[in-house]
């Protein structure tokens, strides 16, 4: 007889392949010294979704109403006072309809106006409002905060560490195919 939905949903039904893949990656999770090469992957991974849940989290109680992709639109303008709506879609890396509808929403709450582009007419320039200054400075202390929680359990150094690790990995994600860098030098993988 077949298991039932419910049956499935709960696990009492399981292939013993499943059961052994699943206790591997448990364990992978659990012991970092693993030679799984989807070790390091699955990690940066589940602590990425950890860390953006709990901001999450924190954000909406917070400052209810907002989201990450609006603060993260309210952060680049305040660093920058004044953006290309276009620029700014790229450097976000979002659809520029995506970026029209989230300024849209920050538009009606006051946070963002938009002005002709006296370059481009077909083009918008975006500032920030007075009203938005309390909420970036409170995006600001969120920011510290989860930080500081992102430390918790390694020292100064070990963070230092990270940084320049993931760093490191994030330059080579962004190089071309075929290219690899050694030593901080770049070295085409084909020669």
């Amino acid at each position: 007889m077949a298991p039932s939905r419910a049956e499935l949903r709960a696990g009492r039904q399981r292939s013993p392949g499943h059961a052994s893949a699943a206790r591997q990656a448990s364990q992978a999770r659990e012991d970092p010294s693993t030679d799984d090469p989807n070790t390091i992957v699955g990690l940066l991974d589940e602590t990425a979704r950890l860390a953006r849940t709990r901001y999450d989290r924190e954000l909406r109680a917070r400052l209810p109403g907002m989201t990450c992709a609006r603060c993260a639109i309210l952060i680049h303008l305040a660093q920058h006072k004044m953006f290309n709506q276009t620029a700014l879609a790229h450097i976000l890396a979002i659809r520029p309809i995506t970026l029209v509808r989230l300024l849209d929403r920050l538009e009606v709450a006051g946070f963002v106006e938009r002005m002709p582009d006296p370059n481009d007419r077909r083009a918008y320039i975006l500032a920030l409002t007075a009203e938005a200054l309390p909420i970036i400075e409170s995006i600001h202390d969120l920011n510290r905060k989860a930080c500081g929680d992102l430390h918790f359990g390694i020292s100064e150094a070990e963070a230092s560490q990270l940084r320049a690790l993931l760093s490191r990995i994030r330059t080579h994600l962004t190089l071309p195919a075929g290219v690899l860098m050694l030593g901080g030098r770049r070295k085409n993988s084909q020669q």
